[in-house]
């Protein structure tokens, strides 16, 4: 069993150093922790310098959202961002999230920020978090900050959850297509085939073309899997790319009828996420910039960029964002609204509501017209299949018949 030797604080700051045997890393600090003791350096024994790496993946929208909720509901009952980073470690059971709160932990008791403490996690916590966190800290509203982020990562992570469910029946229809079209291919076709070639004469076109994707299927099947698996790879780094994610995502909003429902996502996502930036205390600028990394679409990003740059020169906020022609123009009349009245916050936050409603019906009319295109794909692909395979027998019987 694997010995580590590590370094500690009480909750009194005193200073402790020892070896603990344990299983692995995670029942280490679960040893620890029963002593009431936090961990500040820890390695293996017998390993010189080589630290234990406990840094996070990306957390969950879920963690996200609970991790807001319950600090939240802390620091409004009083207790100190040190006590509540030290409750919620001892409560997480999540393996990630609980090595980031513990990495946070360490950081704060070293005296950073809780802003600075969650941002040396790496990538552990989105921009949009940490901006947030950062303002509440300036302005001594860190409360109902993390009540904010809770509330949006909820609904994040609720309209993450429901498009996720919504995709399950036209991904198993795709897979139906596939799995239907290599059955018929490579197991019915071949049979049928076997029959043709006994009669002898020339087979139609389309049974011709469809020998010659059920030759390539069986005969070259090898190098077709390799070929898809390096268009993936060549795909995936396009879109990786600035200039190839950039098309991509344009193409998307510009696409007839589901860009028109992407921007009412997007346009739900920029009203509540600006609202919660907006009324924290930041700055236009400094939001829109924000806002514009969150919303997952390059191309909006770039546009937001634009309304940014025409703010900062002194453009009204409605005029620069009704100029770049995306967002619907009810979006832009709320905003001229709230910029008139001097409530945008609030303006925004009821515009935000009226869009999550509209962003939930945009989602069931893109399903809605998924699955007629793929079933409509599927019969035209059968029926191209079946019949390929029935002319040369209606040729067979024709000439069964004349003799």
């Amino acid at each position: 069993m694997p010995e580590y030797q590590y370094v500690s604080k009480d909750m009194t700051g005193k200073t402790f150093s020892g070896t603990i045997e344990a299983e692995n890393v995670e029942m280490f600090y679960s040893m620890l922790g029963e002593r009431n003791q936090f961990c500040i350096s820890v390695r293996q024994a017998g390993i010189a310098n080589k630290p234990i790496n406990i840094t996070p993946k990306k957390l969950k929208l879920k963690e996200l959202a609970i991790f807001a909720r319950q600090f939240s509901t802390m620091l409004t009952s009083g207790l100190t961002v040190i006590k509540c980073l030290d409750v919620l470690y001892q409560q997480t059971t999540g393996k990630f999230l609980k090595a980031t709160i513990l990495g946070v932990y360490e950081s704060v008791q070293k005296g950073d920020s809780l802003s600075k403490a969650m941002k040396s996690q790496k990538d552990a916590f989105p921009s949009l978090f940490l901006s947030m966190v950062a303002a509440g800290e300036a302005s001594g509203s860190l409360d109902n900050v993390m009540l904010r982020m809770a509330d949006q990562y909820e609904r994040d992570n609720k309209l993450h959850n429901k498009i996720s469910k919504a995709l399950i029946y036209p991904a198993f229809l795709v897979v139906l297509i596939v799995g239907i079209v290599i059955l018929m291919l490579v197991v019915v076709l071949p049979k049928f085939m076997e029959m043709f070639d006994q009669v002898g004469g020339t087979l139609p076109l389309p049974t011709q073309i469809l020998l010659a994707i059920s030759g390539a299927l069986t005969n070259y099947w090898l190098i077709i899997i390799i070929a898809i698996i390096l268009i993936a790879i060549l795909w995936h780094s396009f879109l990786k790319s600035s200039g190839g994610r950039l098309w991509w995502d344009k193409l998307k909003i510009k696409a007839p009828i589901v860009g028109k429902l992407l921007l009412i996502v997007a346009s739900s996502q920029f009203s509540r996420t600006f609202a919660s930036l907006y009324s924290s205390g930041m700055p236009i600028v400094q939001s829109l910039e924000i806002v514009g990394g969150t919303l997952g679409n390059k191309y909006v990003e770039s546009e937001l960029q634009n309304v940014s740059e025409d703010v900062r020169r002194g453009v009204s906020l409605s005029a620069a964002v009704r100029k770049v022609s995306m967002f619907p123009p009810m979006l832009c009349s709320m905003l001229s609204i709230g910029e008139e009245s001097g409530n945008l916050d609030d303006i925004l936050n009821k515009t935000s509501a009226f869009y999550d409603e509209e962003s939930d019906t945009a989602i069931e009319k893109l399903i809605a017209l998924i699955e007629p295109v793929m079933i409509v794909s599927l019969a035209i692909i059968v029926g191209f299949i079946i019949m390929s395979i029935m002319l040369p027998l209606f040729s067979i019987y024709n000439q069964v018949g004349n003799s």
